[in-house]
């Protein structure tokens, strides 16, 4: 994809076969039809398996047989060029990308019947998958997946880099991201990339491949001018280190965030998650005074972070306060379609935390039980780790030793991996 001038080339690949493939197929129409009095079928079919580079009149001939009119104009191509490497250099710096993807929504139409048609699948596909509904401009990413692959033989390797940060985030199962995500890496060499990949080893919990990447990390933001990439890798070390309660290291890369940050505008959006880390963290090592010190401070309100604070008051002996955290609780989870069953559970358990003598009582390792298997599917280790105390403490008095040793063993090598 032609992004940023110094060194990178638009490929020379027009993806026009393809996608008049594709349209004719979608139209119901023999390759005889669309091509007669034009070329030959046996050369329309190598045209629409991008194994030609057609002259452009021909391809518009074409194009016109089917009712599309294949673009060319050279301002609106050149300012096209320009929007789509801008998408890319906000994405990698941090920077709002609304006004520019708004523009680009408006030229789609023109632009998919383009020779820049793959970038623009890519940057809209992208920015598909990077907002949380899936939905970009009114299009699901389904379509733009649909049609990527397609084209996946004929992208160069900075354009299939990007096709694969947008694999990664459709894949359910970490360790297949991370296929993707390291192909992304390896082929865009630069913070973006790495981010990914990062992100990646969070979500299989192999903490210990992140803290083993600063120094390359470091190097490219440095590079790069990216104080928002450098401050993003500290941000995801420190809760890496969050996640097994590792507080003086969590402690240190936080303390790295707020300092890069926080006369930035980025401060603001990273404020919250900041907080709520280090409250949830101080949590489950009994310092409760920060605990609350840190969760007082989080602005958006979110089920997590009532799950947090009603915890904190149960362990307080503010059964009341954390009583009416459950009923937000619950309430959200009545209102949402399809709660994960993870979020479910976690109500459950905490209602039963509330209730005397729960440590003893059957049900509450049935429901522990059930809330790992939850958990071990749909979040990662750090939720699963904050639950040790207590599930061993309950282990222990209803003399599941068995048990508590099979749940010990998982742990200890979960944290030997994810630890330097």
């Amino acid at each position: 994809m032609g992004l940023f001038k110094n060194g990178v080339v638009y490929s020379e690949f027009s993806p026009a076969g393809i996608l008049l493939r594709l349209e004719r197929l979608r139209q119901k129409k023999g390759q005889k039809e669309v091509c007669y009095g034009i070329c030959v079928v046996s050369y329309l079919s190598k045209i629409e398996r991008g194994m030609v580079k057609p002259d452009e009149n021909l391809v518009e001939q074409l194009f016109a047989r089917l009712g599309i009119v294949y673009e060319r104009e050279d301002a609106f191509l050149a300012e096209s060029r320009s929007l789509l490497d801008s998408y890319i250099y906000n994405l990698t710096y941090g920077l709002k990308n609304e006004e520019v993807c708004q523009k680009l929504w408006q030229r789609e139409n023109r632009l998919l019947w383009s020779p820049l048609a793959l970038d623009t699948l890519l940057v809209l596909g992208m920015e598909c998958v990077f907002r949380s509904a899936g939905v970009s401009g009114g299009k699901q990413i389904s379509e733009y997946v649909s049609v990527l692959e397609e084209l996946k033989e004929h992208m160069n390797g900075r354009q299939f880099s990007y096709y694969c940060l947008i694999r990664a985030e459709l894949e359910n199962e970490p360790q297949s991201g991370l296929v993707y995500r390291k192909r992304a890496s390896e082929g865009l060499n630069n913070t973006l990339g790495l981010r990914s990949l990062i992100y990646g080893y969070c979500a299989a919990d192999e903490y210990n491949e992140i803290h083993r990447l600063e120094q390359r990390f470091t190097a490219l933001a440095l590079e790069e001018g990216n104080v928002y990439a450098l401050a993003d890798y500290y941000f995801m070390n420190a809760t890496a280190y969050a996640c097994v309660n590792m507080e003086e290291m969590m402690t240190v890369y936080y303390e790295k965030v707020r300092h890069l940050l926080q006369n930035t505008g980025w401060w603001e959006e990273t404020a919250d998650d900041w907080n709520y880390n280090m409250g949830a963290t101080y949590l489950e090592l009994g310092k409760y005074d920060l605990a609350l010190k840190y969760l007082e401070q989080v602005q958006q309100e979110h089920f997590l972070l009532w799950h947090k604070k009603a915890r904190l008051n149960l362990r307080l002996g503010n059964r009341e306060a954390a009583e009416e955290l459950m009923v937000k609780m619950e309430k959200q989870l009545a209102e949402t379609p399809q709660p994960e069953e993870a979020d479910r559970l976690m109500l459950k358990e905490l209602k039963m935390e509330g209730e005397p003598g729960f440590l003893e009582n059957p049900e509450y390792l049935a429901v522990l039980e059930e809330l790992f298997a939850a958990l071990r599917k749909e979040r990662n280790f750090g939720f699963l780790y904050q639950y040790k105390e207590v599930a061993m403490e309950a282990f222990a008095r209803q003399r599941k030793y068995k048990k508590a040793l099979e749940f010990q063993k998982e742990i200890s090598l979960k944290v030997q991996k994810g630890v330097c």
